[in-house]
């Protein structure tokens, strides 16, 4: 007892002295300086492991506060960036006006398009913009009239001064007609009718219901914004654009404000439609853009999304609403832009029969297309008679199990050689076969694709080989190009150049032979042909054996169609 409390005691000086001096004490005192020794060690391990867990606690609990502030200003973003592009939509009740399949067909509208100048004057020139155009052909001449007041006042009223204002005829087909109007300061509107009743077009209507036009408008800003960045650099400008190989989260935040403006902006959008897709304005401002144009329009295209699109069916009628249904081209592919149809150029063949399509074109590239009926008139007939065995051979060439595309582009010109004056015709062909069952959808994707890409020629050059390497799927021949050859009067004179000379030579009379009577112009008679005449003639159209193929024997002065 006294030695557990021996602290409580205090012993004689002496007594402790002796005590320290012995072994025992001795030993005593190092076992306690060793127990004081450990216990110093372990509070200083103690205070540093607590030390540590503490620092340790303190940094887990900023970071946990942290990521809390962080992740609560993500998901409103994330929120509001699900709610701009609305990625999901109820399923629409208007699906059947979509496309189905990439090689659905359309028809122009049966209507005749004329442009006017400033003056009001025709414009009889094939190529080009007038100030303003007419429409002629509808049923309802009420509505006719209606329209075509609309169509000028708008063209009329956005001129200033002297600054000249375009009408450029963007879509025509399937009862809807779309307008571009603008001035030389890019000043813009817009006319999108229903022929059918004169109303205007919503920009929704073009689509079917469930789709998410908002994600729609959000890639085409992606696009428009990679092409910027591309135009805005020479060395690339001639280059294609895969959006597969774009980071597009760089234009991100762009992308949002563009669709943000789109749900502000709603009707109040200006755009126009096309064969191929749509171009809405208003939804960009010049900070946005690198290069030189400052406000370019967003571009939906329909091919990616054909199911989406109802443009095509939404405006069709049971019963016609023209006065004349043969005008006009029928059965184009959809998403493709229409070959040209007017005084110079025409469809001679278009169309799928079987596992072939076919689609050959004429350009005639002389004024004398429209001075001379007979000259015009032979020459077209020739190649209209090539046309038909054309079609022929290349059904019987195709085997069971292939598709094949044929396509013939010519082009007429005058010649003149050794003191002679003639015409002569470049005839380009182009072939490609594939598998059959590829040929019943797919190969049609690919076919517009090369007809509306960024580097597809004017023409019919779809299946030109300088795509073999990019369409694995299609067996792209070699090009054929030959010559044909024409006198005055429209007769064939020879495949070659050579030919042609040797032949107009031999029906020239000697030069002192005097010209036959019957072939002599009387000195007071002058030429009376009216070089300002209406050259446009009728359109006729052979179905044979019920197939889409369409052989066109002649033409109008404006693309046209019936339902």
């Amino acid at each position: 007892m006294k030695e557990e409390n021996e602290e409580f005691y205090e012993k004689p000086k002496a007594v402790v002295e002796m005590e320290e001096n012995s072994d025992t004490g001795k030993a005593k005192k190092r076992i306690k300086e060793k127990k004081e020794q450990n216990i110093k060690q372990a509070n200083k391990k103690f205070f540093i492991k607590y030390a540590v867990f503490v620092i340790v606690m303190l940094l887990i609990t900023a970071g946990a506060i942290y990521f809390s502030i962080k992740q609560n200003k993500k998901e409103p973003e994330q929120e509001k960036k699900e709610e701009i592009i609305d990625t999901s939509k109820p399923e629409s009740t208007d699906k059947k006006y979509g496309i189905n399949a990439y090689d659905e067909t359309y028809n122009e509208n049966a209507i005749t398009i004329k442009r006017y100048a400033g003056n009001d004057q025709l414009v009889e020139e094939t190529y080009g913009a007038g100030e303003y155009v007419q429409i002629e052909g509808l049923l309802d001449k009420d509505l006719q009239s209606s329209i075509n007041k609309r169509l000028k006042e708008t063209a009329k009223n956005l001129k200033e001064g002297n600054r000249r204002t375009f009408s450029n005829v963007t879509a025509n087909f399937s009862n809807i007609l779309s307008v571009d109007i603008f001035n030389e300061d890019n000043k813009r509107e817009s006319i999108n009718i229903d022929l059918s009743t004169g109303e205007d077009i919503p920009l929704e209507s073009v689509f079917v219901s469930s789709a998410p036009l908002n994600s729609l408008i959000m890639e085409g800003t992606y696009k428009r914004l990679a092409w910027d960045k591309l135009e805005s650099n020479y060395e690339t400008l001639m280059g294609t654009l895969d959006m597969s190989k774009v980071d597009t989260t760089q234009y991100e935040d762009t992308a949002l404000k563009v669709v943000e403006n789109y749900k502000a902006k709603g009707k109040d959008l200006k755009f126009y439609i096309t064969n191929t897709g749509i171009t809405i304005f208003g939804l960009t401002d010049p900070s946005m853009f690198i290069s030189d144009n400052k406000n370019p329009g967003i571009d939906i295209e329909f091919l990616e999304h054909r199911e989406d699109i109802a443009i095509y069916k939404r405006y069709l009628t049971q019963k016609s609403i023209y006065e004349n249904d043969s005008l006009g081209q029928k059965g184009l592919i959809v998403f493709t832009n229409n070959i040209y149809d007017n005084k110079y150029s025409y469809n001679l063949a278009y169309g799928k029969e079987g596992n072939v399509f076919i689609e050959e074109a004429f350009f005639f590239y002389a004024d004398d297309a429209t001075k001379n009926q007979k000259l015009y008139g032979e020459i077209k007939k020739y190649f209209e008679n090539i046309a038909n065995e054309d079609k022929q051979r290349i059904e019987n060439e195709t085997e069971s199990d292939k598709g094949a595309f044929y396509q013939k582009e010519i082009n007429v010109s005058k010649v003149t050689a050794e003191g002679l004056e003639f015409y002569g015709a470049t005839i380009n062909e182009y072939q490609a076969t594939c598998d059959k069952e590829y040929f019943k959808d797919e190969a049609f994707k690919d076919y517009i694709k090369m007809s509306t890409g960024p580097r597809a020629d004017i023409g019919l050059n779809g299946f030109d080989p300088y795509f073999k390497d990019e369409y694995p799927n299609l067996n792209i021949s070699d090009k054929k190009q030959s010559t044909a050859y024409f006198d005055n009067d429209g007769n064939f004179i020879g495949n070659t150049q050579e030919e042609a000379i040797s032949k107009l030579k031999q029906n020239q009379p000697p030069a002192n032979e005097p010209i036959p009577a019957n072939q002599q112009v009387p000195a007071n008679e002058t030429n009376t042909t009216n070089t300002n005449e209406q050259t446009d003639v009728n359109i006729t159209n052979t179905n044979t054996n019920e197939s889409t193929v369409v052989v066109v024997n002649s033409t109008n002065g404006a693309g046209t169609t019936t339902q």
